[in-house]
């Protein structure tokens, strides 16, 4: 019920901000970003409910209180966006625009803005490979015949 609860304040904030900001003619790129992104891209809300997470165009943007922010904003294409149950990083992973052969799994903090590279790994058959949580916030990352974890403290200590 909590999540249900910070998710309809997230999206009624949105809203409002928007449209305020429309009326007072300062918003009307914020409400068109936003409208265009939940449109055209897929959404993740965060298990809080105070942050949605959006693919839109080969990037990923956080929707909050505070508006809508290109968290990648980069060449790559960035895809297959999952959150922690603590709601503090969302991972994803990103297609190299570069040699079209790699993958990066990337785990971002939406706290601090950090973003980092977990791994890289060449592109196969059985692309793509999703990453998921698990209870206690360690990251699971499918290699195509073996996972490996990534312990919750790993995170803290890399994304200070």
């Amino acid at each position: 019920m909590e999540w249900l609860s910070g998710f309809l304040e997230n999206f009624i904030a949105q809203i409002v901000f928007a449209l305020l900001a429309a009326l007072l003619g300062l918003g009307l790129l914020h409400f068109r970003r936003l409208l265009k992104i939940v449109q055209k891209g897929h959404s993740a809300h965060s298990p809080d409910g105070r942050n949605t997470a959006y693919e839109y165009k080969g990037d990923v943007f956080i929707s909050n209180l505070s508006g809508i922010n290109n968290l990648t904003n980069s060449r790559a294409v960035d895809y297959g966006m999952a959150w922690s149950p603590n709601s503090r990083w969302l991972s994803f992973q990103s297609a190299s625009a570069k040699d079209n052969k790699t993958v990066s799994v990337i785990v971002a903090d939406v706290r601090n803005g950090k973003i980092v590279n977990l791994l890289t790994y060449l592109m196969d058959k059985k692309f793509p490979r999703l990453a998921n949580w698990d209870g206690e916030n360690n990251l699971h990352l499918d290699l195509g015949g073996s996972i490996v974890i990534v312990k919750r403290e790993e995170l803290e200590k890399r994304l200070v």
